[in-house]
């Protein structure tokens, strides 16, 4: 019956929002769970992150970015990644075990994983600054498309998606709203 618990009531318990990931192939498949992390360990992450990799600037070559994301990737597994029996155990003993143990495909997974998770978390809670904002459109104007992974385009894609609908469904409020009144 414990595990039938709601979402609400699990709240209610301290658990975090969490989601399970199945790793790995067919043969040797295995299952984790991916919960949300707090404020304090998301800037614990950007500073490691930063600490490890100073200076970072948009002129940066693609390959130092890359290295810079994968390590960034690594840590965030490591910290979000839990046995799915118990949420407070994490399934690896550092971010170098991730790294040695996880092939790309399965830090990838884990990692749009914590993004569904967090995008469908109360809306608002994390919002891009001016100076991400402003680093993300330097990174696209000089980045090509085919040098951003399949993830990140169809994230871009959605993202595009969602602020043009937004926009024509703003254009189309004000459109008939004037014409009513």
């Amino acid at each position: 019956m414990a595990n039938d618990l709601s979402y609400l009531k699990k709240m209610r318990t301290g658990q975090p929002p969490h989601s399970v990931v199945t790793l790995g192939n067919k043969g040797d498949s295995f299952n984790v769970a991916v919960v949300l992390l707090s404020n304090d360990e998301m800037l614990n992450i950007n500073e490691m992150v930063e600490e490890r990799y100073p200076n970072m600037s948009d002129q940066s070559s693609i390959t130092q970015q890359k290295v810079r994301a994968l390590f960034y990737n690594r840590l965030l597994c490591y910290y979000c990644t839990r046995i799915p029996e118990d949420l407070d155990t994490k399934i690896a003993s550092d971010p170098d075990e991730i790294g040695k143990l996880l092939d790309d495909e399965d830090i990838q997974r884990i990692c749009e994983q914590y993004n569904n998770l967090l995008i469908n978390k109360a809306p608002k809670l994390e919002v891009l600054t001016e100076e991400e904002l402003d680093s993300l459109k330097k990174y696209l104007e000089v980045t090509p498309l085919k040098d951003i992974n399949t993830v990140s385009l169809v994230h871009l894609k959605y993202c595009h998606q969602t602020l043009v609908s937004e926009q024509c469904l703003m254009n189309n409020g004000s459109g008939s709203s004037s014409t009513n009144e």
